[in-house]
C-alpha cells in the first residue's frame, strides 16, 4: 500500500470550506479519526486521543491535518498485525505514523513509556487511567 502525496495547495476559498467541514466534524481528519477508533474498538485496543483533536475536545477551537492517538506497546503491535497494509499504509522512516488509504490523512500512534518522535524509553505522563474505551469522538 503506497503513501499518497498531495500535489496541489488549496485555494483560500477551498481552505475555508475544509475549515468549515472540520468544525462540523465532517472533514477527512474526523472521518479518519472515527475509522481508526472503530478499528481500535473492534480489536479491543485501549486508546486516548492526543494532539489537536484533544485540544478541540477541551473546547479550544483549532484545526489539524492529522490525528494522534496514545496506545500501549501491545496496542500498537495488535494494530499493526490486524490493520497495517490492509486498511492503513505505513509511512517509511516513521514507524508509528500511518496513512489512511481512503482519504490520505495521516495519524500517529504515540506509545506509553516512549518519547514521541524518538521512540526511546523514558518518562511519560500518560498512565493507564488516561485510556478511553468509548464510542466515536465528535
Amino acid at each position: 500500500m503506497a503513501v499518497r502525496k498531495t500535489s496541489h495547495r488549496l485555494s483560500f476559498t477551498e481552505r475555508l470550506k475544509v475549515i468549515d467541514m472540520f468544525f462540523q466534524g465532517t472533514d477527512p481528519v474526523h472521518q479518519t479519526m472515527n475509522r481508526v477508533i472503530a478499528k481500535f474498538e473492534e480489536a479491543g485496543i485501549c486508546y486516548a486521543i492526543a494532539g489537536g483533536m484533544a485540544v478541540n475536545a477541551h473546547r479550544h477551537e483549532r484545526t489539524t491535518k492529522d490525528v494522534n492517538f496514545l496506545v500501549t506497546a501491545e496496542g500498537l503491535a495488535s494494530f499493526r498485525q490486524r490493520y497495517v497494509d490492509k486498511d492503513f499504509a505505513p509511512v517509511l522512516g516513521r514507524p508509528r505514523r500511518f496513512q489512511e488509504s481512503a482519504n490520505g490523512v495521516f495519524f500517529d500512534l504515540l506509545v506509553t513509556g516512549l518519547f514521541p518522535g524518538s521512540g526511546q524509553p523514558g518518562r511519560n505522563l500518560f498512565g493507564q487511567a488516561a485510556f478511553l474505551h468509548s464510542g466515536g469522538f465528535h
